[in-house]
């Protein structure tokens, strides 16, 4: 499975040059790329695909390139684009933000139709122990739950849906390890903060990662251990490499038991969201090949669309857009849809047939 990367603040910056650049007049140009400077906003796409570019986005391109990225997800048909929200970059010190270059993701987002799903997630160091990393929980649930309104005051209807911390059942994202306990106390002390102040929001739990199974059971110690919260669905990242996602046994067929689950505790009613699900193409021991990964696209988008799973599932987001790099022995590098160099791979043709 692969190990995400926070946006970096040279992604940023490129997508701030980008959105002034798309979005904007020629001349003169403005000082802040809202959306209401596009000449024309795209229509929205399909409400139920999306792509999750994490930190492969370019970080030293000009940014026609990330306009390209931008464009391409939009032409594949994408109706989403889940956006990191670094908590320790945002707001360095208490109740002091830095939204301008977010600002610039969010309009340039939508100035392609792509509905932003915000992804706020690992604690500066003001917010947490002593000696820790950012992958550690915040001390006070309740300084993460306000970091959460603060931003959703900011953008408002810009951003379509929040999904509340990301992978807090693996260690590299919930130091010093996975607890279901403390997990709970932030997912609902931040989803209630967040329904409070934004009725009409629509939030998810922290998308799971399906290691050896953990995802179903962290998540049924969630349910029983004090519940969700106020939310609209459940996140699951269901990576099924080096296999095919109709497999026997994969964390994609797995989905229907995470719906059991719910529906067991009268929460069927919650809508089961993949935010992140994809394979790695190349020559690693556990890549897939060019053609595996586009049949993975085709069958899970398939399956996500059948009269079966319709009804209980929201949106399934494509970890990712394009490969983070070069190297072919590295999976981490070639998630993507299109190399490093804007080729497209087999399975981008699969996604647009498929949504």
């Amino acid at each position: 499975m692969r190990r995400r990367r926070v946006v970096r603040r040279g992604v940023l910056a490129a997508i701030l040059a980008l959105s002034v650049a798309s979005c904007a007049p020629s001349s003169p140009r403005p000082t802040a790329p809202l959306l209401g400077r596009c000449a024309t906003p795209a229509p929205l796409g399909d409400d139920r695909a999306g792509f999750s570019p994490g930190g492969a986005l370019p970080t030293s391109q000009a940014s026609p390139s990330v306009e390209k990225d931008l464009s391409g997800m939009q032409r594949a048909g994408a109706g989403w684009i889940r956006v990191d929200f670094n908590w320790g970059a945002l707001e360095r010190r208490p109740g002091q933000y830095r939204w301008a270059h977010l600002d610039a993701v969010v309009d340039g987002a939508r100035c392609h139709g792509l509905r932003v799903l915000a992804l706020p997630a690992y604690t500066p160091s003001w917010a947490r122990a002593r000696g820790t990393s950012d992958k550690y929980p915040p001390t006070d649930p309740a300084r993460y739950a306000a970091f959460v309104v603060a931003a959703a005051d900011h953008f408002g209807p810009r951003v379509a849906a929040w999904e509340l911390w990301n992978e807090p059942d693996l260690p590299q994202f919930w130091a010093p390890g996975p607890n279901a306990a403390a997990y709970g106390r932030l997912l609902r002390a931040s989803a209630a903060a967040l329904r409070t102040a934004h009725p009409s929001a629509t939030i998810l739990s922290g998308g799971l990662a399906p290691a050896q199974g953990g995802d179903l059971t962290f998540l049924t110690s969630l349910l029983d251990g004090g519940g969700l919260g106020p939310v609209d669905g459940v996140a699951m990242h269901p990576y099924s490499y080096p296999t095919g996602p109709l497999d026997s046994g994969t964390a994609f067929n797995r989905l229907t038991k995470v719906h059991d689950a719910l529906t067991q505790r009268g929460l069927g009613h919650l809508k089961v969201w993949a935010t992140e699900m994809g394979a790695p193409t190349g020559r690693s021991r556990i890549s897939v090949t060019d053609g595996l990964q586009a049949v993975s696209v085709t069958d899970a988008f398939a399956r996500w669309s059948s009269p079966e799973w319709r009804g209980w599932t929201g949106a399934l987001i494509w970890y990712s857009w394009r490969d983070a790099g070069t190297d072919l022995s590295d999976p981490e590098q070639n998630f993507g849809l299109v190399r490093h160099s804007g080729t497209p791979k087999p399975a981008l043709a699969a996604y647009r047939s498929a949504v």
